[in-house]
């Protein structure tokens, strides 16, 4: 698997997603507080199928999800990382998190999504990365904001209207996220 493998930040650590990490995923994906902004809960085939289709993420573009741990406690905090999706017809890399209820509100989504970002820009050479929330979805807005993104637009995502958020490179270069 080519790509960055590891990422760490003062208080996560995280590796790509993968088969070791499907008990927490399921955990994650069955609990309806998490998934109710994440397109519902999803099944033990489905997550299965979800770090199958992440494994080919990393495989054919040399990034994908991270599972995210808890550094002190190392436990499992959520997901997130850089995918590639389609949107408006063109490829692009969106920027992506999820957590497990037990870390909301302590900053560790903003702390994930700058670590990704980071690795699209610095280690990756992208141009450019996107984001999706959600109108409703205030704790998310906060976090790709805190992140650097500027509201676009909207678009039409899981059979949703989603607020499409953009990154630049120009812009992260210019960006201070000890700002906020």
């Amino acid at each position: 698997m080519d790509g960055i493998c590891e990422l760490k930040t003062d208080r996560l650590y995280a590796h790509p997603l993968g088969d070791e990490d499907i008990d927490s995923l399921e955990a994650m994906h069955s609990d309806p507080s998490i998934m109710k902004t994440l397109g519902g809960v999803r099944s033990s085939m489905a997550t299965q199928e979800y770090i199958e289709t992440n494994k080919s993420h990393w495989e054919s573009d040399g990034h994908g999800l991270w599972a995210f741990y808890d550094k002190e406690e190392d436990s499992f905090v959520g997901r997130g990382g850089l995918r590639k999706v389609i949107v408006n017809g063109e490829p692009v890399v969106e920027v992506t998190y999820a957590l497990h209820t037990d870390y909301w509100g302590k900053g560790l989504a903003t702390e994930m999504a700058l670590a990704s970002v980071e690795a699209a820009f610095d280690e990756l050479h992208l141009p450019e990365v996107v984001a999706f929330t959600l109108p409703g979805n205030a704790a998310s807005q906060g976090v790709i904001t805190k992140a650097g993104f500027r509201k676009t637009g909207t678009i039409q995502h899981g059979g949703e209207e989603h607020f499409l958020w953009r990154l630049t490179r120009d812009n992260w270069d210019r960006f201070d996220p000890a700002g906020y």
